[in-house]
């Protein structure tokens, strides 16, 4: 992708933004996001045990942990939206692996599927802590290994930029004639 980027005109450089933990304030958030979905159900004994025991810690973090997770949120994007001070876009992975089967978390406990599944989100994790807006599209080529998808993610409030510099590699790599395999 930074070689298409390159292609296009674009200045492209390596750098790592100032990311830091993101799990602490992230992880109530999601867990209060659960809880807050399975009480919008119609029938919430019809969820997995896991999701009714995850929905169970996001009531029990409660408002107070998610208030707790937004207070330091400007503080955060501060730091890590310097970045964006000399560069318009951060290009990253999107995820670290390929998805797991559907399966692979069936029958097991939420703190074992909750430490499964973090690690895959955790190029992700930042922008939804932090508020900076963020895209995933397909590489130029998959070969079945990570990564699957590209993360643009700009400045906060700058969609506009990154679905230009979508449509761009779009229309550089014709995604819609790509398929991945399906298993």
């Amino acid at each position: 992708t930074a070689q298409v980027l390159r292609s296009l005109g674009h200045e492209v450089t390596e750098r790592d933004p100032a990311y830091g933990d993101m799990r602490p304030p992230f992880t109530p958030r999601w867990l209060r996001g659960i809880r807050d979905d399975a009480a919008a159900m119609p029938d919430p004994g019809q969820l997995e045990a896991r999701t009714r025991s995850l929905a169970r810690l996001g009531g029990v973090l409660g408002e107070r942990g998610v208030r707790w997770a937004l207070r330091g949120e400007p503080r955060r994007a501060e730091r890590i939206g310097a970045i964006f001070e000399d560069h318009d876009v951060l290009l990253t992975a999107t995820t670290y692996a390929p998805p797991p089967a559907a399966d692979r978390f069936h029958g097991k406990g939420w703190f074992t599927s909750l430490n499964g599944a973090t690690p895959i989100a955790s190029f992700t994790t930042p922008w939804n802590v932090t508020g900076q807006p963020a895209c995933s599209v397909p590489p130029p080529t998959w070969d079945g290994a990570a990564p699957v998808g590209v993360q643009l993610v700009g400045r906060s409030g700058d969609e506009a930029t990154l679905l230009s510099l979508a449509a761009q590699l779009e229309a550089e790599i014709g995604w819609l004639d790509r398929r991945p395999p399906v298993d």
